[in-house]
């Protein structure tokens, strides 16, 4: 698995890190620790550390991956696992990326200057979400090698388009390299972006459709703009503790075991203190 993170001590990057070792996902890999580029942070920044990764992989962390290894590609901040690696692994369409779907053309304008027009039907599931992504390593070193150009022109123009807008764009072209994951069999995108006020009413068949999913399917849920907007991290941390009960106990466990440290310590040093005290008389 391979994700982007400027802020390790995030604590969503935190559950997805937990929960993916929790379903046999032996490596890690986070991008961008203490990386941050100069200027102002594009997400398409986070497309190029991936393809960087590929070639390379971490200096002195991970080699970059075999053609063959399954390649796990995520948002770092709202993201986590809910299922078994080995599903992924089993999966099919071996010589594409899978993508997860969402039901709404975010956004309006893609990367070509396009305007997407589209109704919300939550049944359709018919465009690419770039927060979730699976397939062999060598499938997405070919992604790169035929769209490199473009990736880094956007960068190198200052990467004020968005990432999900050029992804789009790149899906299209790439008809023999993408697949999407439409029946969210894997892939779960929840809460997709809202364009309206009907579209909240609509998404509520979504809420009750994950907790059926939630403990059985799918592998990876993704709940977009957690890590920015209070609703949506709401929703992120129910979701996740709905499925980890056990991890919230442990957090409360940790903690009453740092408090105890803690008292510990003001005991020992005051009685320590004291006894000084007394001496000194």
């Amino acid at each position: 698995m391979v994700t982007v993170a400027t802020d390790r001590q995030n604590k969503n990057l935190k559950k997805l890190v937990w929960s993916a070792r929790q379903n046999g996902f032996d490596e890690v890999a986070v991008l961008g620790e203490n990386q941050k580029p100069l200027g102002t942070w594009k997400n398409v920044h986070k497309l190029v550390m991936f393809d960087t990764y590929l070639q390379h992989g971490v200096p002195e962390t991970a080699s970059a991956p075999s053609d063959i290894d399954l390649v796990v590609f995520v948002d770092g901040y709202d993201v986590f696992v809910n299922g078994d690696a080995e599903r992924l692994r089993s999966a099919g369409q071996k010589n594409r990326i899978t993508f997860g779907t969402t039901c709404t053309c975010f956004p309006p304008i893609l990367a070509d200057g396009q305007r997407c027009l589209s109704l919300y039907a939550p049944e359709s599931q018919s465009y690419l979400n770039a927060g979730t992504s699976f397939g062999r390593a060598s499938v997405y070193r070919q992604f790169f090698d035929e769209h490199r150009g473009p990736i880094r022109s956007v960068l190198a123009a200052g990467g004020g388009q968005s990432e999900q807008a050029l992804m789009h764009l790149l899906w299209k072209a790439s008809p023999h390299l993408t697949h999407l994951d439409s029946r969210r069999e894997f892939l779960f995108n929840y809460k997709p972006q809202v364009d309206s006020v009907a579209d909240f009413v609509a998404q509520e068949n979504d809420a009750g459709l994950v907790q059926q999913y939630l403990g059985v399917s799918p592998v990876i849920v993704h709940v977009p703009d957690a890590n920015k907007q209070t609703f949506y991290q709401k929703e992120l941390d129910a979701l996740y503790h709905k499925r980890y009960p056990s991890a919230t106990w442990a957090n409360i466990r940790s903690a009453f075991a740092v408090v105890m440290l803690v008292f510990v310590c003001f005991v020992a040093i005051y009685s320590i203190v004291t006894r000084v005290h007394v001496f000194d008389r």
